[in-house]
């Protein structure tokens, strides 16, 4: 069977376009950390620990466990400086518990076309930020995690050019 020139041409196109490879779309993501380490403020738990342990008494009518125990962050602490920090702790704790704030994650993702196929590609991503924090935290976070992105857009293949442009937009997505 020989091709006509306009079938030639057709497949050619085809392949051209599969060939293709371009950064589609970059989103800044703050997504909910649902499971944190909160061990450097504390940890509730039914028995005490240690003498700067806070009673819950309160709790028990929740089923929640009676004491907060104190990180060891503080050891070598003068006891009443080592009071107030812990009751700090717990008081955070607590309102981490009321849902007054959360743990954030900041990731980067790029989503791109190569050889027809669209693909994501990520930053590493920064987890367990107080979402409470200063909106220049989150903003320093999300100028890392783009700074990353852009290496992993380089090492995939795509010049500077293609990078530059598509950073001019950058959507910003905030996930519950």
């Amino acid at each position: 069977m020989t091709l006509q020139p306009e079938q030639v041409m057709r497949g050619k196109d085809a392949m051209t376009k599969q060939s293709i490879k371009r950064i589609h779309k970059l989103t800044i993501k703050r997504m909910v950390d649902d499971s944190p380490d909160m061990s450097w403020l504390g940890e509730y738990s039914d028995t005490a620990t240690s003498e700067y342990s806070i009673d819950r008494e309160h709790s028990m009518a929740r089923d929640e466990y009676q004491y907060f125990n104190p990180s060891a962050n503080y050891k070598g602490e003068t006891p009443e400086n080592m009071r107030k920090y812990v009751l700090r702790d717990y008081e955070r704790m607590e309102s981490l518990n009321r849902g007054d704030w959360c743990f954030m994650g900041v990731r980067a993702e790029a989503e791109i076309v190569l050889g027809g196929i669209r693909q994501t590609i990520a930053s590493g991503g920064l987890w367990g930020i107080e979402s409470d924090s200063n909106k220049s935290y989150f903003t320093e976070i999300e100028t890392e995690q783009l700074a990353e992105l852009r290496e992993q857009l380089h090492i995939v293949g795509f010049n500077k050019r293609a990078i530059s442009v598509a950073f001019k937009n950058v959507e910003r997505e905030e996930q519950a």
